[in-house]
């Protein structure tokens, strides 16, 4: 089984997507509306969730396609679009809009993320659990962070109850595009959980943006479901890390460069005719 693995905030960089969208027309005209800037919350999570889909419909011209998505994050806006629970514009405008929403709460409160080895007991006020990671935990809040602990490069307290301000206008946002049949199952990043409802899969973007993510039960999902290869699209140096700790027997194949695209299409689905410009 082939997943398709979507990353989230922090994993950017400049000039991504912008091989693909030289390449080929089919990534040019999902990534060319996009603004630049990689310091702000409302033009990355966009440009992130643009640069996967654009990776997979290059992939899928290249007749490699998705079994199971799941995404990181906004990573998972990506994910639910790829199955199929929207268009590739529609998905990009949503995640336009949740980062807008949640830079909107984070100026209100402050705080930040910072990521520890050992979560400390007992947490300070302030201060909640937001990622699970294979050999880390993320701390998200307003509180003063405990003493060790990494400070991550973003904007505000993500997976937090301060990001509630940002729930009314992502739900208003999602709940304007129209309902689709999804076409393959979609891992929760909240619980693992997999699904082929739509509801259940908008339901879990919208709990997401005020609960932790259980990055380590989707791996552990993608494990007992027996996937063989995880797709990376897009940067994807962290989730690979993650993969290789949680579950090493899977094929790990990124994409981030021109030429990790054509080797994971090569490994994937054979040599092919290039479609590219």
């Amino acid at each position: 089984m082939i997943a398709f693995l979507a990353p989230g905030q922090g994993a950017e960089r400049p000039g991504m997507g912008r091989e693909l969208a030289a390449r080929w027309p089919v990534a040019a005209e999902i990534l060319g509306a996009l603004e630049p800037g990689l310091h702000d919350t409302a033009l990355v999570q966009p440009a992130l969730v643009a640069t996967a889909l654009a990776t997979a419909a290059v992939l899928e011209e290249l007749d490699v396609r998705c079994e199971l998505a799941a995404g990181h994050s906004v990573g998972e806006v990506a994910a639910w679009a790829l199955a199929g629970g929207a268009t590739a514009g529609d998905a990009v405008g949503l995640a336009r809009a949740r980062g807008r929403a949640m830079s909107a709460a984070a100026r209100a409160c402050g705080g930040g993320m910072w990521a520890v080895t050992t979560v400390p007991e007992p947490l300070a006020d302030g201060l909640v659990v937001a990622v699970h990671n294979p050999g880390q935990t993320v701390l998200s809040g307003v509180g003063a962070p405990p003493r060790g602990a990494v400070v991550l490069p973003t904007s505000g307290p993500w997976h937090s109850p301060w990001m509630r301000p940002a729930v009314a206008p992502f739900a208003a946002a999602l709940e304007a595009l129209p309902r689709r049949t999804l076409r393959c199952p979609l891992v929760r990043g909240q619980d693992g959980r997999v699904t082929s409802d739509d509801d259940v899969a908008r339901a879990g973007l919208v709990a997401q943006l005020v609960s932790p993510l259980g990055w380590t039960g989707v791996l552990g999902t993608l494990g007992e479901l027996g996937v063989t290869d995880v797709v990376l699209l897009g940067p994807g140096k962290l989730l690979a890390t993650h993969l290789a700790t949680a579950i090493p027997q899977v094929r790990v194949h990124r994409t981030d460069r021109a030429r990790d695209l054509d080797a994971t299409a090569t490994a994937l689905a054979g040599p092919r005719p290039s479609r590219a410009r």
